[in-house]
């Protein structure tokens, strides 16, 4: 049986990016209240008095009237010119579902070793938590580039919130399915650990590590080259991204139980597509989907 370890968590309840965007003026401009009268008043003296003071009033009512005037277009058009050159605080929040998925050979067993000590030692309850784990993690697949022989990345712009989990949701769901018995597991704070029966497998097999991260905005990979990417720098760039803007983050890897690993038949069954992208020692095909 397939082991597995997976280790993350995810704050999609906290979608709201109010924190992140400008705020727009909702008061008048002239009184600043959120309610008032004051344009649909006029001084005493526009209405009483004798003519001099009629004339000298009406030059006052004109003079205001002029600064209402101005006052009403600026309030009315600065939201305008706010949602131009910002966008609407309406407007749905686009979502980057990020993958990357790396094979090694069972002789990296010391990469089983490293996740294996992050998901005992991490805490996962709260956002800082689990961009923790990605950073540690991806520190770790650096440590053993030199190990790689197959990669592949992806990153998918979703238009809303919605589609953005959803999207993520089933890429996890689609890698837990090739895991028969999650073996270590550290998500949202919740910590499970079961023995395995495998035997110590031949290190002549394979190891995999996918990792997925759902993040606001439209993630900004490293320079795309004939449809491939720098495997560190894409290791490190998405490693800078800042934690606050980070909903999601799933590490799942197989075997879980240092020295088990994936027999040919195995790797070649559940991660054909890893196996159609060989590493070249530098590059990991990069797979870029954005609706226009």
């Amino acid at each position: 049986m397939t082991t597995g370890g997976i280790m993350g968590g995810s704050d999609f309840r906290s979608n709201s990016s109010e924190d992140d965007r400008p705020s727009y003026p909702s008061t008048c401009p002239h009184c600043f209240q959120s309610t008032c009268t004051c344009y649909s008043r006029l001084p005493a003296s526009a209405l009483s008095g004798n003519r001099v003071n009629q004339e000298k009033s009406s030059s006052a009512t004109r003079t205001k009237w002029g600064f209402i005037v101005w006052a009403l277009a600026l309030f009315f058009l600065l939201p305008k010119l706010a949602t131009m050159f910002f966008g609407s605080r309406d407007a749905p929040e686009q979502i980057s579902v990020v993958k990357i998925q790396l094979g090694f050979p069972g002789t990296a067993s010391t990469l089983q070793r490293d996740l294996n000590l992050i998901a005992e030692t991490a805490d996962t309850s709260s956002r800082e938590g689990f961009n923790l784990v990605l950073k540690e993690t991806l520190f770790a697949l650096r440590r053993h580039q030199t190990y790689c022989l197959y990669g592949f990345s992806s990153v998918d712009i979703k238009e809303n919130f919605e589609e953005g989990k959803k999207w993520f949701d089933q890429l996890f769901n689609e890698e837990l399915q090739k895991i028969d018995n999650v073996t270590l597991l550290n998500v949202n704070g919740i910590k499970q650990s079961r023995g395995s029966d495998n035997p110590e497998a031949p290190n002549n097999g394979y190891i995999v590590v996918t990792v997925l991260v759902a993040t606001k905005g439209v993630y900004e990979s490293p320079d795309v080259i004939d449809g491939k990417v720098d495997l560190k720098e894409l290791l490190e760039n998405l490693g800078s991204v800042p934690p606050k803007i980070n909903l999601a983050v799933q590490i799942i890897w197989t075997p879980q139980t240092e020295k088990d690993t994936l027999s040919r038949y195995e790797f070649l069954e559940k991660y054909l597509l890893l196996e159609q992208n060989s590493y070249d020692g530098s590059n990991i095909a990069l797979f870029y989907n954005r609706k226009y």
